[in-house]
């Protein structure tokens, strides 16, 4: 119950610090304005099969997959994963996007991250949230598919599926400006076997 409560507590959070920064951006008038908010969430249940002494541990997945992840220096009671241990990965992601037009400004960009860890006794859990502001150009857009590729300010470019319930699509052109709020969130928390 307290995981199930913890895990929505952090998808809300995502969702809302998406949100706050869509609004940010928009202003008063978002009807006119082309945006969306898109969130994926994805749970695996997974096992410890080794753990190396420089903090990584190496999980078996559903299908026989296997990840390795490190655990930094802030995840405590690391002593207390043991080989077997039942491991539940939640990853979730949001991007909130919203179209304005190009001023002319260079393309920006601003990053934090936030970690929580479980307190001192407990199994280990820890949660990572990053929160990515952008500010990116339309490179390629195609209405029929409903597909966009915007060029962020290192130069990539990204591309996304743009969700039927998007209004003012067709409103989009190449050359506009893109805010973007991505925030990805990795939720780790050891069980017992």
């Amino acid at each position: 119950m307290r995981r199930t409560f913890a895990c929505g507590l952090i998808l809300a959070i995502i969702f809302v610090f998406a949100s706050i920064g869509f609004a940010q951006k928009a202003g008063r008038n978002t009807e006119t304005r082309p945006g969306f908010v898109n969130v994926n969430v994805v749970k695996i249940k997974a096992s410890v099969e080794d753990i190396g002494q420089d903090r990584t541990i190496t999980l078996k997945g559903p299908e026989g997959n296997f990840l390795t992840i490190r655990a930094g220096d802030e995840v405590r009671n690391f002593d207390q994963i043991k080989i077997g241990d039942n491991v539940v990965v939640r990853y979730y992601e949001c991007v909130a996007v919203l179209v304005d037009k190009a001023r002319g400004d260079q393309p920006q960009a601003s990053e934090t991250d936030i970690v929580q860890v479980a307190p001192k006794g407990a199994k280990p859990a820890a949660v990572k949230v990053n929160i990515r502001d952008l500010t990116a150009t339309v490179d390629k857009i195609n209405y029929k598919k409903r597909t966009i590729t915007l060029k962020v300010p290192e130069g990539d470019l990204l591309n996304f599926k743009v969700d039927s319930s998007v209004k003012n699509f067709k409103k989009v052109k190449k050359g506009d400006e893109i805010y973007i709020r991505h925030t990805e969130a990795l939720a780790v928390s050891v069980e017992k076997p």
